[in-house]
């Protein structure tokens, strides 16, 4: 129950994110920033927190939470980059700083979007 109850939450959490606010298109820079970041870590930690109860039930096997981990922390170091990213660009708000900000995003929604590639199919396999 209490797997299934997690499962269901991150779908919800999908859905949110999806229909939340206005466009991102029609967001500023900043603006986008914070929605990635804040929307993408929450996500995660929703996710690997079910990834850890699912292990412990016996539903993930130890090989496969490592490849799970492995694929996170390369989420985590771009997500770190992408904070870094967005300081620098509040402090200076030049067009060099903003270029490298969206570079960072972009790489953080691939690795994320990796992340979640890889999981989502376990999970729902678990719930099962």
């Amino acid at each position: 129950m209490k797997r299934t109850l997690k499962f269901f939450l991150i779908v919800a959490v999908f859905s949110l994110v999806g229909c939340a606010g206005r466009p991102i298109s029609d967001m500023s820079v900043e603006e986008k920033a914070y929605k990635i970041l804040s929307t993408s870590l929450s996500v995660y930690n929703l996710t690997m927190q079910s990834v850890s109860d699912f292990q412990q039930d016996g539903y993930i096997s130890l090989d496969t939470r490592i490849k799970i981990n492995s694929i996170a922390e390369k989420y985590r170091l771009a997500h770190l980059a992408a904070v870094r990213s967005l300081y620098t660009y509040k402090r200076l708000s030049d067009a060099q700083t903003e270029e490298k900000l969206m570079i960072t995003l972009d790489e953080v929604q691939k690795v994320f979007s990796d992340f979640l590639e890889y999981v989502e199919p376990i999970l729902k396999e678990g719930v099962k």
